[in-house]
């Protein structure tokens, strides 16, 4: 258990960073994504606690479904199950659209609970902002935590920059 949890917080955490080029030969062939949708990297960094010591980072690739409709960001990465995101609170400034991810939300990854929370990517008028879409480019970070305190990973800060396919 301890293994399974700790492999599903590093593929949770490690979902974020740099852009890709939006190459759909890239991605596995039943994992092609529909267009309009977002081809992502991320990168991951485990730490063995909160403010405690990194101890792995990896990065994870695929693609994510913005549904407007009930702010959502639906997560389908490469290697481990679909997963989503809620986003709270917008703003509209400069041609770009900040969010912030909705407060006390629990993710899911197959039997594993986890709680995620934002972090900063832009402040505006005193709000703190965890995600943004400019253009064509989505950029998010966030943080997560699991509820399993045996496991050798307790947290992870991840940072997700995707591209419209």
């Amino acid at each position: 258990m301890k293994t399974r949890s700790y492999f599903l917080l590093f593929i949770l955490v490690s979902f974020f960073i740099s852009c890709t080029d939006g190459d759909e030969a890239s991605l596995p062939e039943e994992e092609t994504p529909e267009k309009g949708s977002y081809i992502y990297n991320s990168t991951s960094v485990y730490y063995d606690k909160i403010l405690g010591d990194s101890v792995h980072t990896q990065d994870f690739r695929g693609y994510i479904i913005y549904k407007s409709s009930n702010r959502e960001f639906e997560i389908h990465p490469e290697e481990i199950n679909t997963w989503s995101l809620y986003l709270a609170d917008s703003v509209h400034s400069n041609g770009t659209v900040y969010w912030t991810i909705r407060e006390d939300q629990n993710v899911y990854v197959g039997e594993d609970e986890f709680f995620v929370d934002g972090l900063e990517v832009a402040e505006i008028d005193g709000v703190t902002y965890h995600a943004y879409i400019k253009g064509n480019t989505l950029y998010f970070k966030y943080r997560s935590y699991t509820f399993d305190k045996d496991t050798p990973i307790q947290y992870t800060e991840t940072r997700v920059t995707g591209e419209k396919f």
